[in-house]
């Protein structure tokens, strides 16, 4: 999943790091931010004037009941 920049910066998000890599200078690097939860490859955007990145993320959990018959 990539979101490109008109700067030739592309922004991916790999689970639950932020990582910015620049086609020009061919360096990564890795932003400071805490994302909530782990993203989803499919739900990424860049705001129209580039200050702002959305992401969807998803938690699940699950109950296991066991139940006896009497």
């Amino acid at each position: 999943m990539a979101g490109r920049q008109p700067s030739g910066v592309y922004f991916t998000s790999g689970g639950t790091e932020l990582v910015l890599i620049d086609t020009v200078t061919r360096t990564r690097s890795v932003v400071d931010v805490r994302l909530p939860a782990p993203a989803i490859d499919d739900v990424f955007a860049i705001s129209p004037d580039n200050k702002t990145i959305y992401y969807g993320a998803a938690r699940a959990e699950a109950d296991i009941w066991i139940v006896e018959r009497k």
